[in-house]
């Protein structure tokens, strides 16, 4: 026969093996609400274009000066080619938080004239929250040129680069993203390729980062 210790202590182990048995059986099944707190989430998926039909954000650009005479209106067509870019990407919180929506660097090959898009993030979980910026880290930007990019007269074709003045380039959008619990979303993030091409030194074939930077677009679906 147990005395009243031994009793009190079968007990606790009985407690705590029913309290445990739960606990796993909430994980498995997904309820009893939430076990942890912070446990709402949504996902976020993010497609990438060369250049999406935004003419209006394009003659806007043209229109304040902050670019030459796009190479269409010298050469009669539109400039041919791929992009290759390598980034990281995030979406920022309204506390200041950010959430990175990738462990490796992104790395994406389009074409110039925004007839492909690719996934850059597909269905990625997200705290759900109020995000107010998307930020992107670029590590890599370069176009090979196959037709069709004449500036000042001077046809540029091969390799042309963003040159980066350090080892890598954040830009910045804002954004008034509000994802509930189990909302998706969808972005599109716009790199506008022939806005920027437009800026080339035809003799060095590079861009400065910041014509690239002022360019970019990021908005949502």
């Amino acid at each position: 026969m147990m005395n009243r210790t031994q009793r009190q202590r079968t007990g606790a182990i009985e407690s705590g093996t029913t309290t445990l048995i739960v606990l796993m059986a909430c994980t498995l099944l997904a309820g009893c609400g939430n076990v942890t707190a912070g446990g709402l989430t949504g996902e976020a998926t993010v497609t990438v274009s060369g250049d999406a039909a935004d003419p209006q954000a394009a003659a806007s650009r043209l229109a304040v000066g902050l670019y030459p005479t796009p190479p269409l209106a010298v050469s009669g067509q539109a400039p041919e080619g791929q992009i290759e870019a390598d980034f990281f990407i995030y979406l920022v919180a309204a506390d200041g938080n950010s959430v990175s929506l990738s462990e490796n660097p992104i790395e994406i090959r389009l074409d110039i004239q925004g007839q492909q898009e690719a996934d850059a993030v597909d269905g990625r979980t997200v705290p759900a929250t109020l995000y107010t910026e998307f930020r992107m880290v670029f590590t890599d930007i370069r176009v090979e040129v196959a037709s069709g990019l004449i500036i000042n007269g001077v046809p540029v074709i091969g390799e042309v680069r963003v040159e980066l003045k350090d080892t890598a380039l954040t830009v910045t959008r804002p954004l008034n993203l509000d994802i509930g619990d189990g909302d998706s979303v969808f972005l599109l993030m716009d790199l506008n390729a022939n806005t920027w091409l437009q800026a080339v030194d035809p003799v060095l074939q590079v861009v400065a980062e910041e014509a690239f930077g002022d360019a970019v677009s990021v908005g949502v679906q």
